[in-house]
């Protein structure tokens, strides 16, 4: 899991971080995208097994 405070362009964050996540090793990243003041389900990540995160 990644996260990203971004500017609102998880879309293209995602897959700008899939890529080097995927490069790195044996991995399925999943994206959780949140809306500009809407709240983090922890159950879109629920099968994740690992986190990693960026604040930007």
């Amino acid at each position: 899991m990644i996260v990203d405070e971004g500017e609102g362009d998880g879309e293209r964050q995602f897959a700008r971080y899939e890529g080097a996540l995927r490069s790195a090793g044996d991995c399925t990243p999943i994206p959780a995208l949140v809306p500009i003041g809407g709240r983090f389900d922890v159950e879109a990540v629920s099968e994740a097994t690992g986190c990693s995160c960026a604040v930007g």
